[in-house]
């Protein structure tokens, strides 16, 4: 009786080990094609966000989890093409001046951030321009399978 009892509690840790991570996702996958014109456009159809091609690419990843999957890319533009980023859907948002940042991609002290109203929680973290360069961070959430690709 005993046995059966350690068995089926074996069976139900394995089954509920198994069924959770399901819902935890995998590791981020590394975004390695930088900044191509292809990557650009994806980020700018579905964010409506226009990195411009000569941005300096820092680093990036897609996070696919279960629940809400993102994309992470860091990069620097110049002041001069900053504002020309941002659509009408983004709107200055101190919200998210103090989102935690991942920092094994991106290093920097926030003193603006963007929001987008065409999708919850996706925001552009930017630092003081030095040098006449802005050091940005963009998190957008729900990237899709479009951005597979680029890892």
């Amino acid at each position: 009786m005993k046995l059966r009892f350690l068995l089926n509690t074996v069976i139900v840790i394995v089954v509920a080990c198994l069924m959770s991570s399901c819902f935890m996702g995998g590791f981020p996958d590394k975004i390695k094609s930088g900044f191509t014109q292809e990557f650009v456009d994806e980020i700018n159809k579905q964010y409506e966000l226009s990195i411009p091609l000569n941005a300096g690419f820092i680093g990036g990843y897609l996070d696919n989890a279960f629940r809400d999957p993102l994309i992470y890319v860091a990069f620097t533009v110049s002041e001069i093409d900053f504002p020309e980023m941002f659509s009408e859907k983004w709107r200055v948002d101190a919200g998210y001046l103090d989102t935690s940042k991942p920092d094994d991609l991106v290093k920097f002290d926030v003193v603006a951030a963007y929001g987008y109203s065409g999708e919850m929680f996706t925001y552009v973290q930017c630092s003081a321009a030095k040098d006449g360069v802005i050091t940005c961070l963009f998190v957008g959430r729900h990237p899709g399978n479009s951005f597979d690709k680029f890892c």
